[in-house]
């Protein structure tokens, strides 16, 4: 179920409630509740759509998408048949990839919607397990991104700092640097396999040494990257 899902103590109750009449859903925690918007916050008028291409993609993919920052649900909210997804999952296997949306406009317009893979595609489990190992298999190269040289040098000493304190958090934080920021004027990227390899670069850039990130001004002179 991709809900609408905007943290409110009383709307998001009477949805949880309408869908499980709806669908006349016994207890048990079996169906995946999340929201887009934990992802990506309220996006008005592209909330719904944003909503039903976040399932497409699900339903395409063959996996659950979590819900991010998840941390207790609402009291007012009776789980019954639901659960909140907090990792990605792969579809369980021998079920139907079949995914509901929900949205309601402010302006009174509201939506519901069934999306169903089509017959005739693979395994649901092959290929949830296949993309998720796909995802975590990111080549290992930091990418940066800034308006001039010395914010490029900044930025990637801050990365450095956050990966001290959570180096777990490397994989997460490669795939936000290659997909999820701008391309700035001035760049630079280096292959940094672990967590360990990243801050290395950035403690010999502190010492004054090559720090094996090498800044290019993109669209510049014979050299530069383009």
């Amino acid at each position: 179920m991709e809900a609408h899902g905007t943290g409110t103590p009383l709307g998001d109750p009477v949805k949880a409630a309408a869908l499980r009449d709806a669908y006349g859903l016994a207890d048990g925690p079996g169906v995946a509740l999340s929201s887009v918007k934990s992802q990506i916050g309220h996006l008005g008028a592209a909330a719904g759509v944003v909503g039903m291409v976040r399932a497409v993609l699900a339903v395409h993919h063959g996996i659950i998408p979590p819900t991010a920052d998840f941390d207790r649900l609402n009291p007012e909210i009776d789980a019954g048949p639901f659960r909140v997804p907090v990792t990605t999952e792969p579809w369980p296997r021998d079920v139907p990839r079949v995914a509901a949306v929900s949205s309601f406009g402010i302006g009174g317009t509201n939506a519901h919607l069934l999306l169903e893979a089509p017959a005739g595609r693979p395994a649901a489990e092959t290929a949830g397990t296949a993309t998720i190992a796909a995802a975590s298999a990111t080549m290992p190269c930091l990418v940066l991104s800034a308006s001039s040289e010395d914010a490029l040098r900044a930025d990637g000493r801050r990365i450095a700092d956050y990966l001290d304190a959570h180096p777990a958090a490397y994989p997460q934080v490669l795939r936000h640097l290659q997909a999820g920021r701008p391309l700035l004027e001035h760049r630079a990227a280096a292959v940094c396999p672990d967590a360990a390899s990243c801050r290395g670069l950035a403690a010999r850039a502190r010492a004054g040494h090559g720090s094996g990130l090498r800044p290019r001004r993109a669209g510049g002179g014979a050299g530069d990257e383009r």
